[in-house]
């Protein structure tokens, strides 16, 4: 299956993937391919709560789900591609990405309407990874990166009409800590 969300991922958002970019939540290691690939992006960590890698290159370092087994700083940028929402606690890990990493790419289906979060619900229930239900709103999401300390360096929409199997509004968005500046550039 081609990524339905390539354009926004790696081609929009990509001028913030250089350096080192550790991938939370890596699952069968799609992204992490798709970065080294498109994105042109040298080394890419990935890292996930269990080993689902289709291949021994892409085998992610494994962590609780919490703390992030690395040094501070140690990376420019760290991605969370729909992975927030499976978190028992999405502001504890957007705080340990930022940790290791100067920003964050954060990719989010929107319950924005009823149906939305029907949707939302379902895919939580069937997607074997039941372990929070951290779905929010746009605004919620601000608002969450505001009560965090974060600017948004960026963001992206993406209608619900891109990806008819499961029709919800999503968005990327691109956060760092207020104070950061020289180390989160777009390249």
């Amino acid at each position: 299956m081609v990524d339905p969300f390539l354009y926004e991922k790696f081609i929009v958002l990509g001028k913030y993937l250089h350096g080192r970019v550790l991938d939370i939540g890596s699952g069968r290691g799609a992204d992490v391919e798709l970065m080294r690939g498109l994105a042109g992006v040298k080394h890419v960590q990935p890292l996930d709560i269990v080993d689902r890698s289709k291949s021994k290159e892409l085998q992610p370092t494994l962590f609780d789900g919490g703390k992030i087994p690395f040094e501070t700083g140690e990376f420019d940028a760290s991605t969370l591609f729909f992975v927030l929402h499976h978190s028992p606690d999405a502001r504890a890990l957007i705080i340990e990405a930022l940790r290791v990493s100067g920003a964050c790419i954060i990719g989010e289906d929107l319950a924005e309407t009823p149906i939305d979060r029907l949707l939302c619900a379902v895919h939580l229930a069937t997607s074997g990874w039941a372990r929070g239900n951290q779905f929010r709103t746009d605004t919620k999401w601000l608002q969450l990166f505001d009560e965090l300390g974060l600017r948004v360096l960026d963001s992206i929409y993406v209608g619900r009409s891109r990806y008819y199997a499961y029709p919800v509004r999503r968005a990327f968005y691109v956060v760092a800590p207020a104070g950061v500046g020289a180390r989160v550039q777009a390249k």
